[in-house]
This record gives structure tokens, C-alpha cells and sequence, in this order.
């Protein structure tokens, strides 16, 4: 264990001269750098504890005008066991073992129209990619769904819990193909059935057998709606998939995904509504308090459902709500807002279900680092309790 610590803290000191340069870097745009360290500590409340590490390196080569070479790398680190026998597992960072070094992505990124150019809505846009590949880069990963910790909401249990498919931390080969323009857009995946995350051997995250192995796919259809005094900021629909594009900012919108793995269908929905940004009166007072108030806050709420179709699936339905607050709250030397989110499921498995409330705060440090305590209430079949952690990030 500790050659692991010791391996992921080498890696970041050599990463972060590189890293520093990263700004420059891009604006040639030949070469791009980046990094993100999770380190985490959980506790049941009754001595039990567990301290968890993720560290994620990103790098990109610009081999011509539309055409990059992408990398992403994980390695992750437990100095305790699971301190929690939950169905869902309250955290996304938690793994059956320690990783020294996994790929998550890996492979050639073909683009077309203005993604290749700029970020602008108003022009069309197509992308390729084909390699190693998670599914969490392309689905569940929405402004509300990405803010909560529990596993469930990265990828729902209906999926993540009936297939042995490339999902955090595994991976697999891939071909992945999505459409973006000013209205609509639409992404595919057709994956190796099963993920991996060694890097040799027989399971290997490069490893092609559909036969054996199966194949799983998902997709995605996305109709964006008009909000008020908004050119695509508004309201926005999707149909077979769950992510906006990184570079729009949607304040409202309606998922319909889909997925097939041999003959077992999965669907899910869920919808974000954004209730409304609010102006506060900027402070005033010149004393050296710590926390001031931005001009803008903003609640959304979230509602979610998943059923899946297999007759012998471990987990059947899945149903959540929650809110999620940008409050008008903020440190002083920070840009960002102090965020707020409340979470609460029911999954119902074949052998007995799990009732799971999370309440989190992120709480914007400076541009590089943020804190993000958080509480979880578990109550099912394998586990009764309350659970607490806070988890420190630092990106680059």
C-alpha cells in the first residue's frame, strides 16, 4: 500500500511543472495537459474509517487540424477496506482493490464543423473516436448529476449493477460517434461488452471478443429548447442519453437514455429544472469578512427513473429526487459559489432494495483546489447507518 501512495505522490510532483504550463500549451493547441487528485476520507461514526486516493492525468496530441490523440489515466489508492456494505456504494471513488495505473481513455478523436474550430453553438458539429473508452466520459455526467458522490448517480444501478460493463474503473474499446448543432444532437457507443482495467494479459482494457464478451451499446438523441433572453442557454430535451455538451450552459432539460447489452434493455429518464437564477446585493462593508456574496444564485432540482427489462436483472428500478443550490455564498479570494446539493433513492433489487439520502457541500478553496464534505443516510437490505466523508480536489 504504501508503494502505491508513494507511486501516485511521484506522479503528481513530475506532473505538475507540466501542468503549470498547461495555458500555454494550449494556446498552440498541439499539446494539452491536465490532472485531477481526489483524496478522501470516510467514516461510519463508529470507528471505522477509510481513506481513499484518485489521481487522473489527461493528456492530448494534436496530430492534424480535426484529428487528436487522447489519454487518460487513473490510479487509484485504499488504505482500508469498505467500511460500508451498501448496495449503491455511497462513494464514486470506492473500488474492489487498489489501482496502481488503468487507462480510462485511450484512442484517436476525429472533429468535424466548429468543434474542430471554436465553441460556437450556431454552427454543427460531428465527432469520431475510436479506443479505449469509459462510459462516464460521455454519459451521466451532467452539471447536477456529477455534483453528488453516491455511485448511483454517475451511472444508474439498473445498468452498473446487471452488466460487467466498461463503468469507473473499468474500460474498454470503443467506437464512439456524436452530432451537436444549434437544436439538436444525437451520440452513440458501441462498446466491448465487458470493461477491463489491466493494461496485459487476457482481460486487458484492449481487449475485442463479442463474441465471448457480448456487446453493449448506448445511445442518445438531444433536442435543445429556447429559454428566455437565452440563445441555447435554456430549456433543453434529450432522448436516449443524459449529457449536455461541456461548453453550453443548460439550466433546464428533459433525458431519455437507453442501452442494450445481449438481449437485456435498459431505459431511464430523468429531468433537471432550473427554477431560476436570482440577483443578491453585492456586500458592502469593508470589513475583512471571509465570505461575500456573488451577483447570481441559481436552484435546480432533479427527479430521476430506470427500469430495466431483464427478467433475472440484480437490480430492477431505480428512482431519485433531489436539489441542487448555488448559493449566494462564496470565500472571499475565491470566483466560485459555495454549492449545496440534496439527494435521495430507492433501488429495488432482486433480493431487497436500499433507501440512500446524501447531503453535500463544495466549497471552492481558489481556482485549483476545492473541499466537498458530505452526509449519506443508508437504510437496506445489507446496511443500516450513517456515513460520513469529505473529499478534497485538486485540478490542474
Amino acid at each position: 500500500m504504501m508503494i502505491i501512495h508513494r507511486y501516485i505522490t511521484l506522479i503528481i510532483i513530475s506532473m505538475l511543472p507540466l501542468c503549470s504550463h498547461a495555458e500555454e500549451a494550449d494556446s498552440t493547441g498541439r499539446f494539452e495537459f491536465g490532472m485531477q487528485y481526489d483524496t478522501e476520507l470516510q467514516t461510519n461514526f463508529h470507528g471505522d474509517c477509510n481513506f481513499l486516493n484518485l489521481l487522473r492525468l489527461d493528456g492530448s496530441v494534436r496530430l492534424s487540424e480535426n484529428m487528436r490523440f487522447n489519454i487518460s489515466t487513473l490510479s487509484i489508492a485504499h488504505a482500508n477496506g469498505n467500511i460500508a456494505s451498501d448496495l449503491q456504494t455511497f462513494s464514486n471513488l470506492v473500488t474492489d482493490e487498489s489501482i496502481p495505473l488503468t487507462i480510462a481513455v485511450a484512442g484517436i478523436e476525429w472533429t468535424l464543423g466548429s468543434a474542430s474550430k471554436s465553441r460556437s453553438t450556431s454552427e454543427s458539429a460531428s465527432k469520431f473516436f475510436i479506443g479505449v473508452r469509459n462510459t462516464g466520459e460521455d454519459y451521466f455526467a451532467s452539471d447536477v448529476t456529477a455534483f453528488y458522490v453516491n455511485s448511483s448517480n454517475g451511472i444508474f444501478p439498473t445498468i452498473s449493477a446487471n452488466y460487467p460493463i466498461a463503468t469507473y474503473p473499468y474500460a474498454s474499446m470503443s467506437l464512439h460517434y456524436e452530432y451537436d448543432s444549434k437544436y439538436w444532437g444525437t451520440k452513440a457507443t458501441i462498446y466491448n461488452g465487458e470493461g477491463h482495467y489491466r493494461l496485459a494479459g487476457k482481460d486487458n482494457v484492449f481487449r475485442i471478443c463479442p463474441k465471448s464478451d457480448g456487446v453493449f451499446v448506448m445511445a442518445q438523441g438531444e433536442l435543445k429548447l429556447r429559454g428566455k433572453g437565452e440563445e441555447v442557454k435554456g430549456n433543453r430535451a434529450e432522448h436516449g442519453g443524459v449529457v449536455p455538451s461541456p461548453h453550453q450552459s443548460s439550466t433546464s432539460s428533459i433525458f431519455f437514455g437507453g442501452s442494450l447489452y445481449k438481449d437485456s434493455p435498459t431505459l431511464w429518464t430523468y429531468a433537471e429544472y432550473n427554477i431560476g437564477e436570482w440577483s443578491t446585493s453585492k456586500s458592502r462593508s469593508k470589513s475583512p469578512s471571509s465570505l461575500k456574496s456573488p451577483s447570481k444564485s441559481s436552484l435546480s432540482l432533479i427527479a430521476a427513473y430506470s427500469h430495466c427489462f431483464e427478467k433475472e436483472a440484480l437490480c430492477r428500478n431505480f428512482v431519485g429526487v433531489g436539489a441542487k443550490l448555488d448559493s449566494p455564498l462564496r470565500l472571499s479570494h475565491s470566483g466560485e459559489s459555495i454549492e449545496f446539493g440534496l439527494f435521495s433513492d430507492y433501488a429495488d433489487y432482486s433480493f431487497g432494495h436500499e433507501y440512500a439520502t446524501e447531503l453535500s457541500c463544495r466549497i471552492p478553496l481558489c481556482k485549483h483546489l476545492s473541499v466537498k464534505p458530505s452526509l449519506h443516510y443508508i437504510n437496506g437490505t445489507t446496511e443500516k447507518g450513517l456515513f460520513g466523508l469529505v473529499r478534497m480536489t485538486m485540478v490542474f
